[in-house]
């Protein structure tokens, strides 16, 4: 039998509303003896847990290593820190790297990044859109040419190995005379080329030929002035100034 009420015979003791006696017990007496103590039990209290000690440690571990890596990567926060040029690596005095680049062509080959997207690396330029580099007198023909057109850029239809392009190749003008010369030997001996060095001495002797000039060259203006060499004639000069 169950006993109803409400408090208990014992008061210094805790006992459920509703004692069961166990001997005469049903499932339904058993269900609700259950229910009440689970009524009973603590709600849960808002606020906030204590962070275990070992974890605190480990975020500010995190955040001390996370900063010094980010002071040890950041070249002293240079813009040109990830220029790789400039990166010195343990392994690099062990690596064969190959054939040690003239400081020029080292220059050059970095100033032609600003070109590359136009004439790929390859110097192949992309068919239709943008003309090679790679073997046209346009780049390994007469220099003071090439200076003009670089340095102040050209616009309009032109000829490249044969192959027709019309579009606008913007001017160099912020270049040094240094710059400008290094990536002219850049083009002029990368790739198939095997052309003469152009020094900055002749860029700054073009520049101040030409002085300033608002708008860029056309090829009808450059071919005028310098005609177009034949592939033949330029490979003779070459081989007899490599002599």
């Amino acid at each position: 039998m169950s006993k109803n009420n409400k408090g208990s015979e014992n008061p210094g003791q805790d006992e459920p509303w509703n004692r069961v006696d166990a001997s005469a017990a049903s499932d339904g007496d058993i269900q609700r003896v259950h229910d009440e103590l689970a009524h009973q039990k603590d709600s849960p209290s808002e606020g906030f847990s204590p962070v275990p000690i070992l974890l605190v440690f480990l975020i500010s571990a995190l955040i001390v290593f996370s900063g010094i890596y980010m002071v040890w990567r950041s070249d002293d926060f240079d813009q040109m820190g990830y220029d790789e040029t400039r990166r010195v690596f343990p392994w690099a005095d062990m690596a064969d790297v190959g054939p040690v680049l003239d400081p020029a062509l080292r220059l050059g080959q970095r100033t032609y990044s600003q070109c590359a997207a136009c004439h790929q690396q390859d110097g192949r330029g992309l068919p239709g859109a943008f003309p090679p580099l790679d073997g046209v007198p346009w780049v390994v023909g007469n220099e003071d040419r090439l200076i003009r057109l670089v340095a102040h850029g050209m616009v309009g239809p032109i000829e490249v190995a044969g192959v027709p392009y019309n579009g606008v190749m913007p001017g160099f003008a912020n270049l040094s005379d240094e710059e400008l010369a290094a990536v002219l030997t850049y083009i002029r001996q990368a790739w198939s080329n095997d052309a003469p060095a152009i020094s900055p001495a002749a860029v700054a002797e073009v520049r101040s030929d030409v002085g300033p000039r608002p708008a860029p060259w056309n090829s009808v203006e450059l071919l005028e002035d310098y005609p177009m060499e034949n592939p033949e004639d330029v490979a003779d000069r070459i081989r007899q100034e490599g002599q």
